[in-house]
């Protein structure tokens, strides 16, 4: 299916509450962006409760029922966005590939993160583990919480080596909602962290120094663009999914770098990015890297 390249704000739709969680939110970031909405469901013989005879039997009845699944979908995010021009489609392959599809005429792909249990929100193989490991366009993931982020509260960004990506994401969403910035680098320390390569510790003091220095430079640097936008450097030992986790508690965004490479079990995502979009507290931004 030929799409214009529009830098739309792409959802993928399926029956869940994190997809229906998905959907709010990602309407609500078209609007901020004044970007289309495109809804992507790939759609199923038997996920529709359909009278009679079984679906299977009647696919032009499930492909109907799937159809009008999108379009209350996309009625429902036009009322609470009456301005937002809202596109429905269905996906005649599978959720990844179709999602992929849809993203690369997109400027960000959204989707749901459900919430099954500890262990089977690791498996590989999800569909969001397969559009974060693919997709050529930041993705986020959305996931339902009992209590939502405070308004006002900010945009959090782990800055690594390869900084500048991120925290210009990180500054233009908190730009958009015009919130604050929060930036956090993890410092390793064998004292605390048995097994990882890292300095002596007779030269903390002034590696910490320079640690946070780099990562001041890299958000003036960022800021700039974004002047109106306030922000907060946080440099502290532990590990780095350990501080984000812990500032996701109080965040509206965690945006995280993440990895486009193939293991020996499949595509992976990286240590930091897997482990914050599976238990990020707050919707989680997760940039491609090449």
């Amino acid at each position: 299916m030929p799409l214009e390249q529009t830098g739309a704000v792409v959802v993928g739709l399926d029956p869940s509450a994190h997809a229906r969680a998905a959907l709010h939110w990602a309407a609500k970031e078209a609007a901020l962006r004044d970007s289309v909405l495109r809804i992507g469901h790939a759609w199923s013989l038997s996920a529709y409760d359909l009278p009679g005879p079984h679906p299977l039997y009647d696919a032009p009845r499930a492909r109907a029922a799937a159809q009008d699944f999108v379009d209350r979908a996309a009625a429902e995010a036009r009322a609470g966005h009456p301005r937002l021009k809202v596109e429905a489609l269905l996906l005649d392959v599978n959720a990844v590939d179709g999602l992929l599809h849809l993203a690369e005429s997109a400027d960000l792909l959204v989707v749901g993160s459900r919430g099954v249990n500890a262990f089977v929100k690791l498996l590989l193989g999800s569909v969001s583990e397969g559009v974060v490991a693919f997709s050529p366009v930041p993705t986020v993931l959305v996931t339902v919480e009992e209590e939502p982020a405070a308004a006002g509260a900010p945009v959090v960004v782990g800055v690594g080596a390869d900084g500048a990506a991120p925290l210009e994401f990180a500054f233009a969403a908190a730009e958009r909602r015009g919130t604050r910035l929060e930036a956090v680098r993890a410092l390793l320390r064998p004292r605390h962290l048995p097994g990882y390569l890292s300095i002596p510790p007779i030269d903390h003091r002034g590696h910490d120094g320079a640690e946070r220095a780099e990562v001041e430079r890299l958000v003036e640097e960022a800021h700039r663009a974004h002047p109106a936008v306030g922000f907060r450097v946080r440099v502290g030992p532990g590990l780095p999914e350990e501080l984000l986790l812990d500032a996701s508690t109080h965040a509206s965004l965690l945006v995280v770098g993440g990895h486009h490479r193939h293991g020996r079990f499949g595509p992976s995502t990286g240590r930091v990015a897997k482990v914050a979009m599976h238990m990020s507290r707050a919707p989680v931004a997760i940039l491609p890297r090449s």
